[in-house]
């Protein structure tokens, strides 16, 4: 069985590559002129971005002593704003 603290930089390298693969997939969209997606498609995008990234604010913060209970609040309201988006 895997030490706690693997599974943990597991997580965060797994969010990590998440997020720079969904960047790699948004970006050009968006900055090309040749390439067109739905309205539906970039808010799914965002959507993703939005949801990996709240994930990522806690990176290094999970073992430990609590993170701020600002930061905490922070990403439980971008978790829960993502799927309207």
């Amino acid at each position: 069985m895997p030490s706690k603290h693997s599974l943990v930089v597991l997580f965060d390298v797994l969010v990590l590559v998440g997020t720079v693969l969904s960047l790699c997939t948004f970006l050009p969209a968006i900055l090309s002129k040749n390439i067109y997606r739905s309205i539906g498609w970039y808010s799914l995008m965002t959507a993703w971005l939005v949801y990996s990234l709240s994930y990522a604010l806690l990176i290094g913060k999970q073992e430990g002593p609590d993170p701020p209970f600002g930061l905490c609040v922070f990403q439980s309201l971008l978790v829960y704003a993502a799927p309207p988006l």
